[in-house]
């Protein structure tokens, strides 16, 4: 019979110089697909069946960037059993994405946290609620920890509660997390992938996206006229107004440096 150890486990790691890590410095592709650990590659692990939480605190340093999926690569897992739930959040406590990973074998999973942006200078939380799962656990001892190819992360703290059925060293504890990143993209254009104008039909005015940078709208008519423009300040919203227009159908196009970012269809009544 397994013997339950209840503990409370946390640290807190330095932030991490650029110098230390020449990666942090090196400039990455915009729309590059990369991976960044976040564990000690160097250390050797624990397995052990856990109940309870698990939680990293990390800021983004980089350019923003977008989630693909988190993997957790856990060795000490052979069979379906427990469950893991993961939780990011903002700094302000804001939850961004949850769910339940999707099992690719019995040892590796992934949460397909699609579409979280990481913004530069922000930080997040992940925070995994495991039930009776059996994991395979990194220790660390030294400090600023540093694996290679972490990348633009720098590791706030950790926190593991809960019951475990191995007594643990009372250093970090990391799982095997993996992070799958579009680096460098663009906020403003991930902002507009899910909006949409409105109201819509209108018969007064369009409300505008707040964005990060300052743009350009304009209103075409189905003979490509423009009929409305507007300037738009960085971190604005506001409203264009339709009330003067006849009715019909028009394209509502939004500009960035006088490039098309995004083009909606609106009907004014």
């Amino acid at each position: 019979m397994k013997k339950s150890h209840t503990f409370t486990i946390r640290g807190v790691v330095t932030a991490l110089a650029l110098a230390i890590t020449p990666f942090l410095i090196k400039a990455q592709d915009a729309g590059t697909r990369v991976d960044y650990n976040l564990y000690p590659e160097s250390s050797s692990t624990i397995d052990a069946e856990v109940t309870g939480t698990f939680e990293m605190n990390f800021t983004w340093t980089g350019s923003p960037s977008k989630i693909h999926n988190i993997n957790w690569d856990n060795s000490a897992s052979n069979s379906a059993n427990g469950s893991a739930y993961l939780k990011i959040y903002d700094a302000e406590g804001t939850m961004l994405w949850s769910g339940y990973p999707n099992e690719l074998t019995a040892s590796t999973h992934a949460f397909e946290a699609v579409g979280v942006i990481l913004e530069t200078g922000h930080s997040y939380r992940l925070s995994f609620d495991l039930s009776q799962v059996d994991v395979s656990l990194y220790s660390n001892s030294s400090f600023p920890w540093n694996p290679n190819g972490n990348g633009p992360i720098e590791i706030n703290s950790t926190e593991l509660t809960g019951m475990i059925d191995n007594p643990v060293d009372p250093d970090l504890i990391f799982p095997y997390f993996t992070v799958n990143m579009e680096y460098g993209v663009s906020i403003d254009e991930e902002l507009l992938e899910n909006w949409s104008p409105s109201p819509n039909p209108a018969t007064s005015f369009i409300t505008l996206p707040e964005l990060t940078e300052e743009y350009e709208v304009r209103l075409m008519n189905i003979a490509g006229q423009t009929v409305a423009d507007l300037e738009v300040a960085e971190n604005t919203q506001t409203r264009l107004n339709v009330s003067d227009l006849p009715a019909g159908v028009y394209m509502l196009q939004i500009l960035s440096n006088g490039a098309s970012i995004a083009t909606e269809r609106v009907i004014v009544e």
